[in-house]
């Protein structure tokens, strides 16, 4: 250790030229009573003059070097153990009445911490980790840099248990009076894996998180920029607000975009035991496309009002149980207004789709969906009756191909009740090569039977 001791009688400095310690050991003990051998001073008289609270002196440190250290901490009193293997440290800095500036090079090789009770048992490994950055203190306000990385890390803790690689944190920009935050975070972390029981919720995802903020901690107000996070192949892209004013209320003002999502990866990310309850004999494909609008409040009674477009393209849908052919080739474009406490509304744009010889292409709209269910539907179909068989009752046979192009405005309560002499239905129908036989008593055979409909 040097230190510049003129500076220090003469000016009030303590100037640290270089502090190094290598390959040292360091033991950390508390015993079951709590007394801890860095308690190594015996107690202190109470002081008759009063001391006072500020510091006059200034501090600047040259270079402190650590390497490969060990340190070893051992409490016996709450059962925790930790061990650091290789640590090593290069920092320098100054300090006096009102800032604080330091550049820190901190690496270790692996940490270790454990922890157990009668009821819980907590472990963590971390190997590789590393922090690296400066920061400048100006009474309450700190400007920073700082990144931090881990090469993988493990979490135990009762039935739960969490592993990652290549972890990489950052924040740059400021923390004001250590409640405000204005800067960019990001987070980088490979292989995340999170299990609860026999049951894995997260399996080896890939996360990404761009996040320029600026936050007041204390009344949870956080205002997003042009922000991203990147599961796997799947980005979402948002910018906005969100605010918590209290424990039960969320406010919320956030635009959402998506790349074209795969649906079969968007599954993937689903835990087993909930695709197999929601998708169990259903196969799904195609690509996603998402556009919203998020604003109002989220708690117990309301939901925020949502308005999004939603684009489906290349598109498969299969479930044998109730389909006798898949349905292919899906393409739809819808644009949703959902507002779960009023009315909701829902425009169909384009819904196109095949099953083996038959199709259909619709556009539309379902005003109020939640409650009168308005219709205005506009829809021409292809049916091939031979592969409908499953619809049609046993005691009637058909063939045949069946062309509609209608026009229908209904509302839920006329379908509900049958009424359909209050419905709108314009358009004709088109079968040709018809067959039908009822019992195979009452036939009736066409080359093309032309039906105009008008209700």
């Amino acid at each position: 250790v040097s230190v510049n001791i003129k500076k220090f009688l003469n000016d009030n400095e303590i100037i640290i030229n270089e502090c190094r310690l290598n390959g040292g050991y360091i033991n950390i003990f508390t015993d079951t009573q709590g007394n801890s051998n860095m308690n190594i001073f015996p107690p202190s008289e109470p002081d008759t003059i009063e001391e006072s609270s500020e510091f006059n002196y200034g501090i600047d440190l040259a270079l402190l070097k650590l390497n490969e250290v060990s340190v070893n901490y051992t409490d016996l009193s709450s059962n925790m153990l930790a061990n650091v293997d290789d640590l090593s440290l290069l920092a320098k800095g100054s300090m006096n009445s009102n800032s604080i500036i330091g550049d820190v090079d901190l690496a270790l090789n692996e940490l270790i911490y454990s922890q157990s009770s009668d009821s819980l048992s907590t472990e963590i490994i971390v190997n590789d980790f590393k922090i690296d950055g400066n920061a400048e203190m100006i009474n309450n306000n700190i400007k920073t840099n700082l990144t931090t990385s881990s090469s993988d890390l493990l979490y135990n803790s009762g039935n739960q248990l969490a592993t990652l690689t290549n972890l990489d944190l950052s924040y740059i920009g400021d923390i004001n009076n250590f409640e405000t935050l204005n800067g960019n975070a990001g987070a980088s972390i490979n292989n995340l894996t999170f299990s609860m029981g026999n049951e894995n919720l997260i399996d080896n995802v890939d996360l990404r998180l761009i996040l320029p903020l600026n936050a007041n901690i204390s009344t949870m107000d956080f205002e997003l920029g042009k922000s991203q996070i990147a599961l796997n192949n799947i980005i979402i892209d948002f910018i906005g607000s969100l605010a918590m004013p209290d424990s039960n209320d969320i406010n919320l003002n956030l635009n959402i975009n998506t790349n074209t999502l795969i649906v079969e990866e968007v599954i993937d990310l689903i835990p087993e035991s909930m695709r197999k309850e929601l998708l169990d004999g259903i196969d799904v494909k195609g690509e996603l496309q998402l556009i919203a609008d998020i604003n109002g409040t989220y708690n117990s009674p309301s939901l925020p009002i949502i308005n999004a477009e939603i684009a489906y393209d290349k598109g498969f849908f299969a479930m044998p149980e109730l389909l006798p052919y898949p349905i292919s080739d899906i393409k739809t474009s819808l644009k949703l207004d959902l507002d779960l406490n009023n009315k909701s509304d829902i425009y169909v744009n384009l819904l196109k789709a095949n099953m083996s010889n038959s199709s259909l292409n619709m556009t539309g709209t379902i005003k109020d969906v939640m409650n009168k269910m308005i219709c205005n539907i506009n829809m021409k179909a292809t049916a091939d009756i031979d592969e409908l068989y499953s619809y049609i009752p046993e005691d009637i046979k058909a063939n045949g191909i069946v062309n509609l192009d209608v026009q229908a405005a209904f509302n839920n309560e006329q379908i509900t009740n049958m009424d359909l002499m209050k419905t709108k239905i314009k358009g004709e129908v088109q079968w040709d090569d018809m067959h039908i036989a009822y019992y195979d008593t009452i036939t009736a055979d066409a080359n093309k039977l032309n039906i105009s409909i008008n209700i």
